[in-house]
């Protein structure tokens, strides 16, 4: 039951991310919230999905599609380590740039500061987001 329950969720959490038409990566949503972003919405609804396939693959104990040695005992594993970290900065990649284009244009000075030196490292060499944060053009 608790497995229905959670493969439901996974279902119905993709929709909003991948659907083309309303999705949160897509053209519409970027239209609305910072349409200078537009160009951008494909390539990252792309990420995302692919990004949300491995994590769920991992996640749903078919870690064999990650073309990993299986190991029999629980111990630190580097190859596995570094494979999160990617993930992880994929991850990380992906929502800073929704967030961007959700609330950059929204977001009160004091928050941008706070926020400034993570997304020009994150996002900066995205024109658009750069002059918005104030980073060099």
């Amino acid at each position: 039951m608790v497995y229905l329950l959670f493969e439901s969720f996974c279902q119905n959490w993709m929709l909003p991310l991948n659907h083309s038409d309303n999705g949160v990566f897509s053209k519409r949503y970027a239209k609305a919230f910072f349409p200078e972003l537009t160009c951008y919405v494909d390539n990252y609804q792309n990420s995302a999905a692919a990004v949300y396939r491995e994590l769920s693959e991992f996640v749903h104990r078919n870690i064999g599609t990650w073309n990993l040695s299986q190991q029999k005992y629980i111990s630190f594993n580097q190859e596995l380590f570094n494979h999160y970290l990617d993930r992880f900065s994929r991850v990380s990649k992906i929502m800073c740039f929704a967030l961007c284009l959700r609330f950059l244009k929204e977001i009160d000075q004091v928050s941008l500061e706070c926020l400034e030196t993570h997304l020009l490292e994150r996002m900066g060499y995205i024109l658009e987001i750069r002059k918005l944060i104030g980073g060099p053009i």
